[in-house]
């Protein structure tokens, strides 16, 4: 999901990592309806517009010198952020320390946290707003 910062990015990711050879033609199927479901998620297809700025798994270092690496933080023009980070498996509490964990930091560098959404990726899409 990183190189996918906007919809239209969303073929061109897959068809790379096909060409590479990094997923291959038994999974390609199954990996690009999970992706597509994610972009056009009704709680997450704002979040792949091209008019807001998107940063996806960029390092943030800490004060105590943690880096720590969000999935996607969607800003918007008024140093309001979104958090979004994708999980497989089951929902787990170390999930949401972890998802908390980058709003407390995102807040001391003065940055307006909006919403934390943990979104679990299955045979099904949910997200789960913190």
């Amino acid at each position: 999901m990183a190189g996918i910062i906007v919809e239209e990015d969303m073929f061109r990711e897959l068809n790379s990592f096909f060409r590479r050879g990094i997923v291959e033609k038994n999974a390609f199927d199954q990996i690009k309806k999970l992706v597509y479901e994610i972009v056009h998620h009704k709680q997450l297809k704002s979040y792949f517009r091209s008019e807001i700025t998107v940063y996806t798994e960029r390092e943030i270092v800490t004060e105590d010198k943690q880096i720590l690496i969000p999935d996607r933080l969607v800003f918007n023009d008024n140093n309001e952020v979104v958090i979004i980070d994708y999980k497989t498996g089951k929902p787990d509490i170390k999930h949401h320390e972890q998802i908390n964990k980058y709003g407390r930091v995102l807040e001391s560098m003065n940055c307006i946290v909006l919403e934390k959404l943990l979104v679990y990726i299955d045979n099904e899409i949910s997200v789960i707003i913190i």
